[in-house]
């Protein structure tokens, strides 16, 4: 059986109707129709939240698919602002715009538009895997690059391996460590 004839038969024996299913799981009835339909698959957090309503393992939603592993790619998600003055001025950037400024538009070569503040001093403000991304990303830029971290290592979000090749690429930590003011100059 597969993924859609499933939770058409998880509905039916709860006797629920789409829309009543959709409310129950915060999505729209059109989504719950296009599951059933076949025509398009939840998201992880929809599956898992099917996964509870239902009281079944994601496994057993998926088994019959034919998948052999569910990969979860969720994204680095939206920043996280600290509410600090200083933190929309000039040269302060996202981690996200930070990477995707570099990354994808090119904005560490002199022939693309796209600006950047390449710092010769960074402060990566954070201790997960997006905020070990921006501190390497900055350190191969040539700048001296900060984690600074309100917890300790073992508390840091990010994956060890990640802070391990920070660590052994220069990435210099501090730990239990929180702004509360990022302060500007003209430079």
């Amino acid at each position: 059986m597969e993924f859609n004839e499933k939770l058409q038969k998880l509905r039916g024996q709860k006797g629920l109707t789409q829309e009543e299913l959709a409310q129950a799981l915060y999505v729209s009835r059109t989504a719950i129709s296009k599951w059933e339909s076949g025509r398009g698959y939840p998201s992880i957090e929809s599956l898992k939240a099917i996964s509870a309503f239902f009281s079944v393992t994601i496994d057993e939603l998926l088994t019959e698919e034919g998948f052999s592993a569910v990969f979860v790619g969720s994204g680095a998600g939206l920043p996280k602002f600290m509410g600090i003055p200083g933190e929309n001025a000039n040269g302060v950037f996202s981690a996200n715009e930070y990477l995707t400024r570099n990354n994808l538009m090119k904005a560490f070569t002199d022939d693309h538009d796209t600006p950047i503040a390449a710092g010769k001093k960074v402060a990566v403000v954070g201790g997960g895997n997006v905020a070990m991304d921006a501190a390497r990303t900055a350190l191969r830029l040539g700048a001296e690059v900060y984690i600074v971290y309100r917890r300790g290592e073992e508390e840091l979000p990010a994956r060890m391996e990640e802070v391990h090749h920070a660590k052994e690429e220069g990435v210099i930590f501090k730990l239990l460590t929180n702004p509360k003011e990022i302060l500007v100059d003209e430079n």
